[in-house]
């Protein structure tokens, strides 16, 4: 495999950012440039580049940023992150992402406060 996900499974409620490391692969002899597509998240949660560029024999870690969504209840996204190469290979990880729904906000009221002892 060229690519994979490391942790591939991740929690998070609703207006939360998480991260998902992508490692990249090139056990070639010629550097490549990897051209990389997430399927199964919605769009516009998720940041990636479009394209790397792996050194021959190598490997380079880009980030798979997902932000879920304000007020998004809970629910599980099961996604896929391909690779097709510049060099004709392509790969696929697959990925799960658990949205915990919205988080209990907890305040504390005053914020401060002193006294004597």
């Amino acid at each position: 495999h060229i690519i994979a996900l490391d942790p591939a499974e991740r929690s998070a409620g609703s207006g939360t950012t998480v991260s998902y490391p992508v490692i990249l692969s090139n056990p070639g002899m010629a550097a490549s440039v990897y051209d990389l597509s997430v399927a199964g998240l919605p769009a516009g949660w998720w940041s990636l580049p479009a394209s790397v560029a792996v050194p021959a024999g190598a490997s380079v870690t880009p980030q798979l940023v997902v932000t879920i969504p304000p007020g998004e209840e809970a629910a599980t996204w099961d996604f896929t992150v391909a690779v097709a190469t510049s060099q004709g290979g392509e790969d696929q990880a697959g990925g799960r992402l658990e949205g915990l729904g919205p988080l209990p906000e907890i305040a504390v009221s005053p914020a401060e406060q002193s006294g004597l002892t």
